[in-house]
């Protein structure tokens, strides 16, 4: 019941007015204990007010269902009453939802960006249609039909996923209504009316549609499913006349071709994560281009022509180094300065300033995202100009051009009032003034400042904020947290060299989830009541003092001189006992005592493993699992391990990708976990996103 009450009675904070109780009680009875039906029959519920209404829904549950149904018949049609229950334009966007493969995490941005390519998102004034989409979203999730799957820091909601037995009834309806056709690219499709065309590859060579099907298709979004040769990705077939999405993260695709400028109607093309280094002359012919996503592709410069797409709204070319902890962390592009006349763009993300980029920037006073890079010192002064003019600005990234120029923001007389995310990489010899006036901010990234003086009590009282990292930022031995901090989740400290320890007075950040120390090679001493913050759930430590990882090995009766790094979880229905469920380690690969099957590999996980083409992951005392050359796992698979050890092969694209194929130490550093820890292994060092790449 009190599931059920927490969907239907959001506004009334989980309760159930007395004049519903009795109507409650039966609905929840409809659904036998099951919990997906109970949460889709709750956000159902949620919409209605007057027993009539809920009487009616009852009403239609008791006639279809009987006491013989199958959990699948139930779940099915209590689906389908929810389904029927929402507006035209929702039940559009959660169709949508089944374009993607099962089990596929569905980003926050890349879904609301391809509604709005779609045209799903209804124009309201004075509102942005990001923000429309984002309450389509909220209303979807409040309703059961998509599932959270991971939240940022604040809360909000950043990847779903949609339940097994929810997607099977969208793919039907979709199938039913030719809303999307989805196939595996091993045969030839023959004209159905295909409009929206979902391809999972699996296989080495893709087919295609007939030149007529192909002529209808709106939407083209392919997913590598498994590995799929370069050859069927290298030219696009011609045809898609009517083509408004092409989606194409994560495919080998190397090169676009100059057809690409026909494609008159498209309004989003995403080339994250594939082996593109350049964007074809033509691309300036795309004047309804709404969105153009190239995270982690080796494009380094963007052709003149893309100052001519005057509907453009997000221009997203951001990606991280493979070391978060060095100086040159994010990086982007060199776009041509005159990109500033695009006065639709909301993000622009990352920008390498070269030129007069930083003097023309002032013209985007419309931005709510902006990633900037290679910002030289007597670039301060022009940058925080046009800042001051962003007042819908929600996240800033400025990286300077080199570790010892300064990051000048001091000219800055306030910043814009709804900043939620800020990243500042380069020294800095105080923290600008305006930082004690974020009481939007949800996250701070200071990258390389390298600050002499305490400067924690400049941003100690910021109300929101809940999660801090800090890179290199101080040179001092001992940071104070002696007040404030009472949203912080996550508190990172890395390559603080001089650093040894850190002090958190009672009552200080109560809520901290995730406490990280790392390469702080002269770190010493946790900080004294450390395990009794109550909602502390996991410390991290790597390259610390040997000794403190040796003392709480030894406490935890461990031993191991080769340690470097060590996982601590809280032990479930417990105030202040830790475990080690995961640990690293240095030394020469060992002989494996068995293979690891592809799915093993999926769940396997390890930090830094440069290796000679093997993995090792063992428990507390012997090797358990085995050796997998990089050469012999499909490149989802390795994408995905490299991805827990904190690796980013497509950051860099196909020269990172060899790298590790090649394998370029001989040293292996793993990561073990304890067999009694049956969670997943976590990855403490893979959150790579400094909050600008939207």
């Amino acid at each position: 019941m009190s599931l059920f009450c927490k969907k239907a009675f959001v506004g009334k904070g989980g309760q159930c007015p007395p004049y519903l109780e009795s109507s409650a009680a039966k609905l929840v009875a409809k659904c036998q204990g099951l919990p997906l039906a109970i949460v889709a029959l709750g956000g159902l519920m949620a919409s209605k007010n007057s027993i009539v209404e809920w009487s009616e829904v009852y009403n239609n549950l008791n006639r279809e269902l009987s006491e013989n149904d199958t959990y699948f018949e139930r779940l099915k049609y209590i689906s389908l009453l929810s389904y029927h229950d929402l507006s035209y334009t929702l039940k559009q966007c959660f169709l949508y939802c089944c374009i993607f493969p099962e089990d596929y995490e569905i980003k926050r941005n890349r879904l609301i960006r391809l509604w709005m390519a779609e045209g799903f998102v209804e124009p309201l004034k004075g509102t942005v249609s990001e923000v429309v989409a984002e309450r389509y979203l909220t209303e979807l999730i409040c309703r059961g039909l998509l599932q959270v799957v991971r939240r940022d820091r604040s809360g909000r909601p950043n990847a779903f996923k949609m339940h097994d037995i929810l997607r099977e009834f969208t793919v039907s309806i979709s199938k039913s209504v030719k809303f999307v056709t989805k196939s595996d690219g091993m045969e030839e499709l023959e004209d159905g009316g295909i409009r929206r065309w979902s391809i999972e590859a699996k296989g080495k060579e893709m087919k295609g549609a007939s030149e007529t099907a192909l002529s209808r298709v709106r939407s083209l979004l392919v997913f590598a499913v498994d590995e799929t040769s370069k050859s069927s990705f290298n030219r696009l077939p011609s045809g898609f006349k009517l083509m408004r999405v092409l989606d194409l993260e994560g495919t080998p695709i190397n090169e676009l071709p100059d057809e690409l400028g026909n494609l008159f109607n498209l309004r989003y093309l995403n080339l994250t994560r594939t082996l593109v280094k350049e964007l074809p002359r033509s691309i300036g012919k795309l004047y309804n281009l709404q969105s153009l996503v190239m995270k982690y592709t080796q494009i380094k410069e963007l052709p003149a022509g893309i100052v001519k797409l005057k509907n453009l709204r997000h221009v997203i070319a951001c990606g991280y180094n493979v070391d978060p902890t060095t100086f040159h962390y994010a990086w982007g592009p060199v776009f041509p300065s005159n990109i500033c006349l695009l006065d639709n763009l909301q993000i622009l993300s990352s920008v390498e300033a070269r030129g007069d980029f930083i003097k023309q920037l002032g013209k985007m006073t419309q931005l709510r995202v902006l990633g900037v890079v290679n910002v030289k010192e007597t670039d301060g002064q022009n940058l925080c100009l046009a800042i001051a003019k962003m007042i819908h600005l929600r996240k800033i990234g400025v990286t300077s051009c080199n570790e010892d120029e300064h990051v000048n923001m001091d000219a800055l007389e306030s910043a814009p009032p709804g900043l939620e995310k800020l990243f500042l990489a380069g020294k800095l010899e105080k923290v600008p003034h305006w930082f004690i006036s974020l009481d939007n901010l949800t996250g701070l990234w200071l990258h390389w400042s390298r600050l002499r003086d305490d400067f924690l009590p400049h941003i100690q009282a910021l109300p929101n904020l809940g999660e801090l990292k800090l890179v290199n930022a101080y040179e001092g031995e001992r940071l104070d947290f002696l007040e404030g901090f009472q949203k912080l989740k996550l508190l990172r400290i890395g390559r603080c060299l001089g650093l040894r320890e850190i002090v958190i007075n009672k009552g200080v950040m109560p809520g901290l989830q995730d406490l990280s120390i790392l390469g702080c090679q002269e770190f010493t001493t946790l900080p004294h009541g450390w395990e009794s913050l109550p909602d502390l759930k996991r410390v991290y430590l790597s390259n610390v003092s040997p000794g403190l990882i040796q003392k709480i090995c030894r406490s935890k009766g461990m031993d191991r001189q080769t340690i470097t790094g060590i996982v601590l979880r809280r032990q479930e229905g417990t105030e202040a006992i830790f475990n080690i469920t995961e640990w690293l380690w240095i030394g020469k690969a060992q002989q494996p005592k068995q293979k690891l099957s592809d799915d093993s590999v999926r769940r396997a996980s390890c930090r830094n493993c440069e290796a000679e083409k093997s993995l090792v992951v063992a428990a507390p005392g012997h090797v358990m699992a085995g050796e997998v050359g990089f050469h012999d796992v499909v490149p989802a698979v390795m994408d995905r391990m490299a991805e827990d050890i904190g690796l980013d092969l497509q950051a860099r694209g196909h020269d990172v990708r060899q790298q590790v194929d090649n394998g370029v130490a001989g040293i292996t550093k793993c990561l073990v976990q304890d067999q009694a820890d049956t969670g997943h292994v976590g990855s403490p060092a893979s959150d790579r996103s400094n909050g600008t790449c939207a």
